[in-house]
């Protein structure tokens, strides 16, 4: 499902948790989730709110990291170098896909630092 969903440009959102009063184990099916690639969870209560919107934020090292590795590279480009690296690891094409993923998720969700964009 996932797969499908990012191929059509969609979002992929998780099934809800059924057991509201769980945290634990909201907490793990989050976890699941985001390594899944899902984008979001449905809730069923809203005391699963915080820690779903948690679990599917950037988070400020996620965000801080994309825009390292996009700056990296369009400073790359600039000096027509073909590639880059961050931290002594090289930027690919699919690096530089998931760092703007994050950083347009960071903008949508009002997480980037005033003055950013």
């Amino acid at each position: 499902m996932v797969m499908a969903a990012k191929a059509a440009g969609l979002a992929a959102v998780d099934a809800p948790y059924g057991d509201f009063k769980n945290q634990a184990g909201l907490e793990r099916s989050c976890e699941i989730g985001t390594s899944l690639g899902f984008d979001g969870k449905w809730a069923i209560h809203p005391a699963q709110l915080d820690t779903i919107n948690r679990a599917f934020s950037p988070s400020d090292e996620d965000i801080t990291r994309a825009q390292r590795i996009l700056q990296a590279y369009e400073e790359a480009k600039k000096r027509g170098a073909g590639a880059a690296a961050v931290d002594g690891k090289m930027v690919d094409a699919a690096s530089i896909r998931l760092a703007h993923v994050t950083y347009e998720r960071a903008k949508r969700l009002g997480l980037l630092p005033d003055g950013a964009e």
